[in-house]
């Protein structure tokens, strides 16, 4: 299969490219004016990890043997220490890869030695991962972030002494580059990096939260990713009973130590608030001025264990006891998400979830929310109903019975009575929904509720990520008391490029859309025209260049629609942090508030790709005319994936005016069908008489409210006399692509003994989406099932949408429906558009006879791969048209797959294609 071998190798390259582009570094230094350039490093270690995807030795003093690593700090590294090897830096970098070849989640130390004047110095630092630094005993940075390197990461001052300093390093290694930078920086430039850090947010440091059976607890509270000191804050402790243990104040930086209670106790919350005065002082830039925390007395494991094993009865009891089961439609319905939130709670607890969303931090936050969960249990529905703050959630999704993460922030007065806006965010790329989303919670606004999507990780918020906000949004307002009107979209970088496109393909369900340095195209652009749009990006963006949102920005203003673009002169890809220096974060969520969505407004331009983003406002696209030239979506930047972006017919567009006068003027192009909501488009549809349309004139039926139109065989507009009668399932028009955004299943042949592992590698190969090594997109949670044919029931049947893999003779579940694909054979041999193939592949799209409104898509690929590895990678390669992940502007657009397509060993170029109508009938053929 050497074509396919080479698409494999593409895949590859424009993985590497991804992996420049994403996880670059920002700005260069002149490496001449760093007293660090060259210094001369000693490390220590390294010291691995019990085990993979976690770091506990990062906070564990491993030098507490020999006096500890903030006295080591001080005095140096004592006599006889062991495991030391010294090192050259390299303009400032220190690359602990090449010291520690093929070592994977472990720590190691870096100890220097270097002249001060007893004046206050400046530096900067950054690595991979993370990070902590005392300088002569005092411990100036604490960031345990898995990230790339960036030499800016972090700033920080200390007074010097005269003559010999100290600085000791702890770097945490996950996989892959495992350095660190250090470089002298000025006084100016320290402070132009905490004026630029408007998100500065407040942590606890401690060696771990388990303090086991110590008699007193050592913490400090720092001020991340640029130190700030001076500042004072309160602190509060109390037992897991809720008694105060004891309070005071302190100063970030400092060390303080705190006794335990004598009696017995499960845990110590530790409360922590900036002083208003030290909030003053810090100029405004911290995001967060209160944090707070758990610390356990127990063993960690057995600790873990309990909450683990608490958390996944609870959720068992919610789903089964009377006392639950029993509420009315609507309270069961407010607590539908809480035993699935239990759940994934439990997995976070016992690390089985996707390594970059666990870490000790983020087991402890759970922990404490199950135990706020079962508390709320103790009291009864109501306290359930009420939980507010800022909260890890979840939901068992629709589409393959996986937990799906999302976060909310609830404002303390929540009220029913009342409406609220809601923030939906987006995280970029290797994010999480939690982490981003605190960057608005963090502000606790009391007219808003926020809520961030996951997306399923990394596919770029297409397919099932994009069905994911959807379902997410569906939830919030459908359970909350939410103003539809004042419904806000906003993200960074990944979730930038995914607040263009679901806001321009689903524009009608925001208010505003705010994308932070992201990117998209132009062809979807003019659905914008009824909503606010306000763009960040920065002027030195390495990782998206700003051109792609500046071109955006100026097709709105030529549109005449309403855009502020903000430049962030010398920006780099931190487009939050950079801008939220400028204006305060609060600025974003006033931006919302001056815009109101129009649920009805006069006049309308849109572009419809697909029928499943047909729904402008009042009007409704039923079908396009796929019979044209085919197109690809205007695009500027190359990628090795350019080659391979299928063509699709061009999409459909409309222009529509209600006037004042009760009549409305509509103009089509590439449309066939569409419907009309007469009481949306009007004040009162009693008033709106007539409707033009392409020249044709239809008079309204009295009383309708809503009007289907259709093109009649002469081509004029009139009365879709068929609409909804057949009972079909609606035909969207992504054909196979549009099964991966509801239920289903993928079901391959058992049948004939040759083909039978084949088709099960293919299934498996098109179910599993997860992100690999090679390929690093992907879900990070949930994966589609996969049956054989004899597995699969008739509830099955019944409640999801099927893949068959293998043909009426391979598969017993294509032979129920041999009917539906006999038309596309003759003589044993793939047929279609009046000619025969032989060494090629097929997939229909239909609808199921014997499950309706339910769709099958049908794969024969047996005649074209040779083998079970052939088989699941073409299918591994397949699912990335299905995801349309192209790292361009042409990742707004949605994907397209033909309704009956003949399949080639190319995943994304086909030998023949074509689309059926609405009523899933009359192939329309395209140009080819």
């Amino acid at each position: 299969m050497k074509k396919m071998n080479l698409h494999y190798t593409c895949i590859i390259t424009f993985v590497c490219l991804l992996a420049i582009l994403i996880l670059s570094s920002c700005t260069g230094t002149d490496p001449s004016s760093n007293r660090f350039s060259k210094s001369q490093w000693t490390l220590i270690g390294p010291y691995d990890e019990s085990q993979r995807d976690s770091c506990p030795l990062f906070y564990e003093d491993l030098f507490s043997a020999s006096g500890g690593e903030s006295t080591i700090s001080k005095t140096g590294l004592p006599d006889g220490m062991k495991n030391i090897i010294h090192v050259t830096a390299k303009n400032g970098t220190v690359d602990l890869t090449r010291a520690y070849p093929g070592k994977s989640w472990a720590v190691a130390y870096a100890y220097l030695e270097f002249e001060g004047n007893g004046e206050e110095c400046f530096f900067r630092m950054g690595s991979d991962d993370g990070l902590r630094v005392w300088i002569n005993g005092v411990l100036v940075v604490d960031d345990h972030s898995h990230r790339a390197l960036d030499s800016n990461s972090n700033s920080f001052s200390s007074v010097l002494k005269n003559g010999t300093n100290r600085i000791l390093v702890k770097v945490c290694q996950g996989e892959e580059a495992w350095e660190f930078s250090l470089r002298d920086t000025t006084r100016e430039e320290h402070e132009a990096f905490l004026s630029a850090s408007g998100g500065i947010n407040l942590s606890i440091s401690s060696r771990s939260h388990f303090i086991g059976g110590d008699d007193s607890l050592t913490f400090s509270v720092l001020a991340n990713h640029a130190p700030l000191t001076d500042i004072p804050f309160s602190y509060h402790a109390y037992d897991s009973v809720g008694n105060a243990i004891t309070s005071g104040t302190a100063s970030l930086g400092e060390s303080i130590t705190i006794p335990l209670p004598s009696h017995k106790i499960e845990y110590i919350h530790l409360k922590i608030e900036a002083d208003p005065a030290g909030i003053d002082t810090a100029g405004g830039r911290l995001g967060q001025k209160k944090t707070e925390t758990l610390f356990f007395t127990g063993d960690p494991d057995a600790v873990l264990a309990s909450y683990s094993s608490k958390a996944r009865a609870a959720a068992g009891v919610l789903t089964s006891s009377p006392k639950w089961t029993g509420l009315d439609a609507d309270e069961q319905k407010q607590i539908e998400d809480v035993a699935p939130t239990l759940l994934y709670l439990a997995d976070m607890i016992d690390k089985k979830l996707q390594s970059t969303a666990v870490n000790e931090d983020k087991q402890v936050y759970a922990v404490s929310y199950v135990n706020d969960i079962l508390n709320a249990m103790e009291e009864g529905p109501g306290a359930l109903l009420h939980l507010t703050g800022y909260r890890q959630m979840a939901y068992r999704s629709h589409i393959d019975d996986s937990i799906q993460p999302y976060s909310l922030y609830l404002p303390e007065s929540y009220s029913s009575d009342r409406k609220y806006s809601l923030a939906v965010m987006l995280h970029g790329y290797s994010g999480n929904d939690f982490d981003y989303g605190n960057t608005l919670a963090s502000l606790m606004p009391e007219d808003f509720i926020i809520v961030s999507v996951f997306g399923r990780g990394d596919l770029y918020y297409q397919s099932a990520g994009e069905q994911d906000v959807l379902d997410v949004m569906d939830r919030i307002i459908g359970r909350y008391s939410v103003d539809e009107n004042r419904v806000y979209l906003t993200g960074s970088s990944m979730g930038g490029l995914g607040t263009w496109r679901i806001g321009s393909l689903y524009a009608d369900r925001f208010a505003a859309i705010a994308p932070y340095c992201g990117w998209n195209g132009y062809d979807i652009l003019e659905n914008l025209g009824n909503m606010k749009t306000y763009i960040v990006h920065g002027t030195a963006d390495q990782t998206v260049p700003i051109k792609f949102e500046k071109n955006c920005a100026k097709k709105l203003k030529e549109m005449g629609y309403d855009v502020s673009f903000v430049e962030i002169e010398n920006g780099s890809h931190n487009a939050w942090t950079e801008w939220s220096a400028v204006y305060p974060p609060e600025t974003l969520l006033d931006i919302f508030r001056s815009a109101e969505r129009n649920p009805s407004p006069a006049r309308l331009a849109a572009t419809i790709p697909q029928v499943r983003y047909g729904r402008h406002y009042w009007i409704t696209v039923n079908e396009l005319d796929t019979s044209g030239e085919l197109t690809v979506p205007a695009y500027t930047s190359k990628t090795p994936y350019d080659s391979f972006y299928p063509p699709h017919p061009a999409p459909g567009r409309f222009e529509a005016n209600c006037s004042d006068d009760g009549s409305i003027t509509i103009r089509t192009k590439r449309i066939n069908a569409l419907s009309i909501d007469l009481k949306t488009a009007g004040t009162d549809s009693r008033q709106i008489k007539k409707i033009t349309i392409d020249e044709t004139s239809v008079d309204v039926p009295t009383g309708a409210d809503i009007l289907h139109l259709a093109k009649q065989n002469d081509n004029t507009w009139g009365i879709d006399t068929g609409y909804g009668e057949n009972g079909l399932p609606i035909h969207e028009g992504g054909g196979i692509a549009d099964l991966f955004t509801k239920p289903l299943i993928i079901v391959y042949g058992t049948q004939d003994r040759e083909s039978a592992r084949l088709l099960e590698s293919a299934a498996r190969g098109l179910a599993d989406w997860s992100p690999i090594y090679e390929f690093p997109l992907g879900m990070k949670t949930g994966i589609y099932q996969v049956k054989s044919d004899t597995e699969l029931t008739d509830e099955d049947m019944s409640t999801h949408n099927l893949i068959l893999f293998g043909t009426p003779e391979e598969n017993l579940i294509s032979k129920q429906f041999s009917d539906a694909f006999e038309p596309y054979y003759s003589g044993g041999n793939i047929y279609a558009g009046g000619r025969s193939y032989t060494r090629n592949g097929l997939c229909v799209t239909l609808p199921n006879p014997k499950a309706p409104g339910r769709i099958i898509g049908y794969i024969d690929c047996s005649s074209f791969l040779d083998s079970a590895e052939a088989a699941k990678q073409y299918f591994f390669e397949f699912q990335f048209r299905l995801r349309n992940c192209y790292i361009n502007e042409l990742m707004g657009y949605p994907t397209f797959c033909p309704d009956v397509f003949v399949m080639t060993p190319h995943p994304f170029r086909d030998e023949w294609a074509g689309w059926v109508d609405r009523n899933w009938e009359n192939l329309m053929i395209p140009f080819t």
